[in-house]
């Protein structure tokens, strides 16, 4: 990415406010911490007080804002943003379209992926996604589950999955698939998320 393109981003960006890191050449504002080993690919950015250190990478068109932290061997890739007071740590992967936001916190071996978007709590555990037929489906915290656009927590989707089916046109095999992606979240959760 050039100066010029980021400025598209950025329209108050010079570079005495921003810099290209050494390891990858990304765009990191200087308000923003990145360590000499962590990589940030050409057209990644890290800005506001962020961190990525360790040897962490952020490449592709991937985002790390806010006062994020990634560390440790995790990646960020894609076109995932991590923003707010996130951190995503250990050998966590978080990539596609996915956002990672607030305070969650992803670590170990989880990923976030596709469209997912996590927020709140620790995930030590990858979030549960199901590419259903209609939409995707994911559970997004450990009280509230996504689906397509629309997120609500379990009991309200308990509630009204069939009727935003219908309104939604899902056929009344795709309401029943939602219907049992939401019993099978609620169960997930007890067992993983919320011991």
């Amino acid at each position: 990415m050039t100066l010029k393109e980021l400025r598209n981003l950025f329209p108050d960006a010079t570079l005495e406010t921003w810099h290209q890191h050494p390891n990858g050449s990304g765009w990191v504002q200087n308000t923003a911490t990145v360590s000499d080993n962590a990589y940030i690919g050409p057209s990644a950015l890290v800005y506001g007080d962020a961190q990525v250190y360790g040897d962490a990478k952020v490449y592709g068109d991937a985002m790390v804002y806010g006062n994020a932290q990634v560390y440790g061997d995790a990646r960020v890739s894609g076109n995932a943003q991590v923003y707010c007071d996130a951190r995503v740590y250990g050998y966590a992967r978080v990539s596609g379209y996915a956002m990672v936001s607030g305070d969650a916190r992803v670590s170990g071996d989880a990923m976030v992926y596709g469209n997912a978007q996590v927020y709140g709590g620790r995930w030590a555990v990858t979030p549960l996604q199901i590419n259903g037929t209609m939409h995707s489906f994911n559970v997004c915290s450990a009280t509230e589950i996504q689906i397509a656009c629309k997120t609500h927590t379990v009991a309200w989707w308990e509630a009204h999955y069939v009727e935003v089916g219908t309104r939604e046109g899902y056929t009344q095999d795709q309401i029943e698939e939602y219907g049992l992606y939401i019993k099978l979240a609620k169960e997930w959760l007890k067992k993983y998320v919320q011991k």
